[in-house]
Protein backbone atom coordinates (compact mmCIF):
# COMPACT_ATOMS: atom_id res chain seq x y z
CA UNK A 1 0.00 0.00 0.00
CA UNK A 2 1.53 3.35 -1.14
CA UNK A 3 0.45 6.83 0.02
CA UNK A 4 0.19 8.86 -3.11
CA UNK A 5 -0.98 11.74 -1.37
CA UNK A 6 2.05 12.96 0.32
CA UNK A 7 2.84 13.08 3.75
CA UNK A 8 1.53 16.93 3.55
CA UNK A 9 -1.26 16.76 1.40
CA UNK A 10 -2.98 13.64 2.45
CA UNK A 11 -6.98 14.79 2.55
CA UNK A 12 -8.97 13.33 5.62
CA UNK A 13 -12.16 12.26 4.40
CA UNK A 14 -14.26 11.94 1.85
CA UNK A 15 -15.24 15.52 0.99
CA UNK A 16 -13.48 17.70 -1.76
CA UNK A 17 -10.16 18.00 -0.09
CA UNK A 18 -8.86 15.17 -2.19
CA UNK A 19 -9.60 17.47 -5.63
CA UNK A 20 -6.12 19.00 -5.84
CA UNK A 21 -4.49 16.53 -5.59
CA UNK A 22 -6.14 14.68 -7.70
CA UNK A 23 -6.64 16.92 -10.48
CA UNK A 24 -3.04 17.83 -10.48
CA UNK A 25 -2.32 14.06 -10.88
CA UNK A 26 -4.84 13.53 -13.64
CA UNK A 27 -3.93 16.90 -15.30
CA UNK A 28 -0.01 15.43 -15.31
CA UNK A 29 -0.17 11.68 -16.49
CA UNK A 30 3.29 11.60 -17.62
CA UNK A 31 4.49 13.22 -14.27
CA UNK A 32 2.04 10.67 -12.61
CA UNK A 33 3.29 7.91 -14.54
CA UNK A 34 6.83 8.69 -13.61
CA UNK A 35 6.02 8.72 -9.67
CA UNK A 36 4.25 5.58 -9.38
CA UNK A 37 7.18 3.57 -11.58
CA UNK A 38 9.40 4.73 -8.67
CA UNK A 39 7.08 3.92 -6.07
CA UNK A 40 7.08 0.75 -7.80
CA UNK A 41 10.89 0.12 -7.87
CA UNK A 42 11.33 1.85 -4.34
CA UNK A 43 8.99 -1.29 -2.69
CA UNK A 44 10.40 -3.79 -4.65
CA UNK A 45 13.48 -5.00 -2.99
CA UNK A 46 10.80 -5.16 -0.28
CA UNK A 47 8.60 -8.51 -2.32
CA UNK A 48 8.63 -11.83 -1.02
CA UNK A 49 6.44 -12.95 -3.46
CA UNK A 50 6.78 -14.03 -7.09
CA UNK A 51 4.35 -14.19 -9.93
CA UNK A 52 2.35 -11.67 -12.09
CA UNK A 53 2.27 -8.32 -10.40
CA UNK A 54 -1.76 -7.41 -10.86
CA UNK A 55 -2.51 -3.50 -9.42
CA UNK A 56 -5.91 -3.06 -8.37
CA UNK A 57 -7.72 0.52 -7.25
CA UNK A 58 -10.85 2.28 -6.06
CA UNK A 59 -11.42 5.63 -7.25
CA UNK A 60 -8.24 7.63 -7.94
CA UNK A 61 -6.66 4.17 -7.08
CA UNK A 62 -8.16 2.60 -9.70
CA UNK A 63 -7.16 5.39 -11.90
CA UNK A 64 -3.42 5.19 -10.69
CA UNK A 65 -3.36 1.61 -11.29
CA UNK A 66 -4.30 2.17 -14.60
CA UNK A 67 -1.73 4.82 -15.38
CA UNK A 68 1.34 2.29 -13.75
CA UNK A 69 0.05 -0.19 -16.42
CA UNK A 70 -0.04 1.94 -19.23
CA UNK A 71 4.09 3.12 -17.88
CA UNK A 72 5.44 0.08 -16.77
CA UNK A 73 5.63 -3.13 -18.79
CA UNK A 74 6.18 -4.95 -15.59
CA UNK A 75 2.14 -4.72 -14.88
CA UNK A 76 0.48 -8.13 -15.87
CA UNK A 77 -2.62 -6.27 -15.43
CA UNK A 78 -5.05 -3.54 -13.83
CA UNK A 79 -8.56 -3.48 -12.26
CA UNK A 80 -10.05 -0.14 -11.75
CA UNK A 81 -13.24 0.02 -9.63
CA UNK A 82 -15.50 3.27 -9.68
CA UNK A 83 -12.14 5.08 -10.86
CA UNK A 84 -11.63 7.14 -14.29
CA UNK A 85 -10.17 4.95 -16.58
CA UNK A 86 -9.71 7.67 -19.03
CA UNK A 87 -6.31 9.63 -19.27
CA UNK A 88 -4.61 12.75 -21.46
CA UNK A 89 -1.74 10.94 -22.49
CA UNK A 90 -2.83 7.96 -24.06
CA UNK A 91 -0.51 4.65 -25.06
CA UNK A 92 -0.06 3.77 -28.35
CA UNK A 93 0.26 -0.15 -29.65
CA UNK A 94 3.06 -1.91 -28.17
CA UNK A 95 3.24 0.39 -25.28
CA UNK A 96 1.94 -1.96 -22.34
CA UNK A 97 0.97 -5.57 -22.59
CA UNK A 98 -1.29 -5.30 -19.22
CA UNK A 99 -4.44 -5.77 -19.49
CA UNK A 100 -6.95 -3.43 -18.38
CA UNK A 101 -10.09 -4.37 -16.09
CA UNK A 102 -12.64 -1.29 -15.32
CA UNK A 103 -15.57 -1.92 -13.37
CA UNK A 104 -17.56 0.61 -13.09
CA UNK A 105 -21.24 1.57 -11.67
CA UNK A 106 -24.03 1.89 -14.23
CA UNK A 107 -25.18 5.09 -12.51
CA UNK A 108 -22.22 6.58 -11.24
CA UNK A 109 -23.03 10.28 -11.88
CA UNK A 110 -18.70 11.03 -11.61
CA UNK A 111 -17.31 9.09 -13.90
CA UNK A 112 -18.81 10.20 -17.22
CA UNK A 113 -19.57 8.36 -20.19
CA UNK A 114 -17.01 10.66 -22.06
CA UNK A 115 -14.74 9.20 -19.69
CA UNK A 116 -15.49 5.52 -20.16
CA UNK A 117 -15.99 6.17 -24.42
CA UNK A 118 -12.27 7.52 -24.36
CA UNK A 119 -10.67 4.66 -22.84
CA UNK A 120 -12.06 2.30 -24.71
CA UNK A 121 -11.01 4.38 -27.75
CA UNK A 122 -7.63 4.61 -26.44
CA UNK A 123 -7.75 0.85 -25.52
CA UNK A 124 -8.64 -0.38 -28.99
CA UNK A 125 -6.75 1.51 -30.72
CA UNK A 126 -3.84 0.37 -28.85
CA UNK A 127 -4.58 -3.03 -29.35
CA UNK A 128 -4.91 -3.56 -25.23
CA UNK A 129 -6.55 -6.38 -24.01
CA UNK A 130 -9.91 -4.56 -21.93
CA UNK A 131 -12.42 -5.26 -20.78
CA UNK A 132 -15.53 -2.60 -19.37
CA UNK A 133 -17.82 -4.39 -16.49
CA UNK A 134 -21.15 -2.55 -15.95
CA UNK A 135 -22.87 -3.22 -12.52
CA UNK A 136 -26.31 -1.78 -13.73
CA UNK A 137 -27.67 0.71 -11.29
CA UNK A 138 -24.26 1.16 -8.77
CA UNK A 139 -23.42 4.60 -8.13
CA UNK A 140 -19.94 6.00 -7.66
CA UNK A 141 -18.42 4.83 -4.44
CA UNK A 142 -20.48 1.80 -4.27
CA UNK A 143 -17.82 -0.28 -2.57
CA UNK A 144 -17.72 1.84 0.60
CA UNK A 145 -19.71 0.87 2.96
CA UNK A 146 -19.80 4.28 4.73
CA UNK A 147 -21.09 5.46 2.15
CA UNK A 148 -24.42 4.30 3.07
CA UNK A 149 -27.33 5.36 1.21
CA UNK A 150 -27.82 8.81 1.56
CA UNK A 151 -25.57 10.72 -1.60
CA UNK A 152 -27.09 11.31 -4.41
CA UNK A 153 -23.57 10.32 -6.27
CA UNK A 154 -22.26 8.12 -4.24
CA UNK A 155 -24.01 5.11 -2.62
CA UNK A 156 -23.49 1.69 -1.20
CA UNK A 157 -24.50 -1.40 -3.03
CA UNK A 158 -23.75 -4.59 -0.78
CA UNK A 159 -24.88 -6.93 -4.08
CA UNK A 160 -22.28 -4.44 -6.89
CA UNK A 161 -19.70 -4.59 -3.95
CA UNK A 162 -19.51 -7.88 -3.86
CA UNK A 163 -19.67 -8.55 -7.81
CA UNK A 164 -16.72 -5.91 -7.99
CA UNK A 165 -14.73 -7.79 -5.85
CA UNK A 166 -15.38 -11.29 -7.24
CA UNK A 167 -14.15 -9.99 -10.55
CA UNK A 168 -11.06 -8.45 -9.62
CA UNK A 169 -10.45 -12.10 -7.93
CA UNK A 170 -11.04 -13.60 -11.20
CA UNK A 171 -9.04 -11.32 -13.04
CA UNK A 172 -5.30 -11.91 -10.12
CA UNK A 173 -6.63 -15.62 -10.26
CA UNK A 174 -6.56 -15.72 -14.21
CA UNK A 175 -2.92 -13.59 -14.04
CA UNK A 176 -1.65 -15.98 -11.44
CA UNK A 177 -3.22 -19.51 -13.42
CA UNK A 178 -1.35 -18.30 -16.58
CA UNK A 179 1.98 -17.08 -14.92
CA UNK A 180 2.34 -21.05 -13.51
Amino acid sequence: MTDFYGKTRKPDGYDHRADSVIRHARARPLETRRRLTGILAALEPHWHASGPLVTLGFCFGGSLAFELARADRAVAAAVSIHGDPSTQASVSAGATDAEFTMIHGGSDPLISSESISSFTQEATAAQLRWQLIVLGHARHSFTKREMGGSNWAMRYDARADEMARAHAAAIVDLHVREAR
